[in-house]
């Protein structure tokens, strides 16, 4: 089982990683931007 600390980082991570997602770097997780701008809507 994973410690609940190390837990809270990684989705820690997890969502800093989301919040800085913009059109000029989705590329970098193999994502459409189609597909960006769908998630983009549901996320914020």
């Amino acid at each position: 089982m994973v410690p609940i600390a190390d837990q809270m980082k990684f989705i820690e991570v997890v969502e800093t990683e989301l919040m800085s997602l913009h059109e000029g770097n989705i590329s970098r997780y193999g994502l459409r931007p189609l597909d960006f701008e769908k998630w983009q809507k549901g996320w914020f």
